[in-house]
């Protein structure tokens, strides 16, 4: 079911203009190969869109679809020089790409190939258990599937993958002098990023107990993307289901018992007007009971990215 064919699938090829006349170092210009694996067709047209323009080291991208964790496994058993894989997590099981990624490490012992695990369900597949237990290089919601941050993860890739090709084949980076000391300070660097890595996903999930302790959720919503992210406590709290996968402000609305709709017209105009709110309301699930919640938001500014957020903080009231 997936497609390689070389000519349909060479993603802006360069010509080689070298003159011919004079000697120079050989450059390969041989296509990057990444896979995309995902039972989501969708997935695969919109993928192939955004890296539909972009090229590394002035060589072409070659994408392989795959949409079974099976067909992934028999991919790369027939093709081994993978440089990326975007890897879906749920598939025809819950942790299809899961097995995909110990089938790659431990059963063909691939270090080289680059990983980035996508899910639809974060809730399923929580991001610092992740990290901490699979060999990958990234994990992204599908809800990030805009130019700029699958480029930076995807260019991110690619170069650790050339980067380390070249200290496998003994080869010296073009940057540097040493390849003795590059593989060294490569090595230092990894366990630098694996320790503050590690560091980080306890915060992360020292933090979420913390919340879930003092019974508090949040959520946050970015203004320019519309992302929106939901604490499981939040989801707890506002009675949204897990399995709701790309959740917007109107899932967070939607809950909310307000005849006269002022507590949605308060939120909403705080994150036109990127102002702070402060209410109590209620919020009915399922089952027609009322919870008394006490919400609050305010709009934040990121200096660094030039980009606003509204950050909340629900708890019962």
């Amino acid at each position: 079911m997936y497609t390689s064919k070389d000519n349909d699938d060479l993603l802006f090829a360069q010509k080689n203009n070298t003159p011919t006349t004079e000697k120079c170092e050989t450059k390969d210009t041989s296509p990057l190969k990444i896979m995309i694996i995902d039972d989501d067709d969708v997935i695969h047209d919109v993928s192939r869109l955004v890296l539909s323009g972009l090229s590394f080291e002035g060589r072409p991208l070659q994408i392989i679809d795959g949409y079974s964790a099976k067909e992934a496994i028999n991919l790369l058993n027939d093709t081994p020089d993978i440089a990326l894989i975007l890897l879906d997590v749920v598939m025809e099981t819950e942790q299809a790409g899961l097995t995909v990624v110990k089938h790659i490490r431990e059963t063909l012992n691939n270090q080289l190939v680059r990983i980035i695990l996508r899910t639809g369900q974060p809730g399923d597949a929580p991001e610092e258990d992740i990290i901490l237990n699979y060999d990958i290089n990234d994990y992204k919601e599908k809800t990030e599937l805009t130019a700029r941050k699958l480029h930076t993860s995807v260019i991110t890739s690619l170069r650790s993958y050339l980067n380390l090709k070249k200290l496998i084949n003994n080869q010296k980076p073009a940057y540097d002098n040493d390849a003795r000391t590059r593989i060294e300070s490569l090595v230092n660097e990894s366990k630098t990023l694996h320790k503050a890595n590690q560091a980080l996903t306890r915060e992360i999930s020292s933090y979420a107990q913390a919340q879930e302790l003092v019974n508090i959720g949040h959520w946050e919503l970015f203004n320019e993307t519309q992302e929106l992210i939901i604490s499981k406590h939040a989801r707890m709290l506002l009675d949204i289901k897990k399995s709701i996968g790309n959740c917007t402000i109107e899932t967070i609305l939607d809950g909310i018992s307000d005849e006269n709709r002022t507590t949605e017209k308060t939120i909403r105009q705080a994150i036109t007007e990127k102002t702070d709110f402060d209410i109590q309301h209620d919020i009915v699930n399922k089952s027609g009971e009322k919870t008394r919640i006490h919400h609050l938001g305010r709009s934040v500014y990121d200096k660094d990215t030039n980009r606003y957020r509204f950050i909340a903080t629900l708890y019962p009231a």
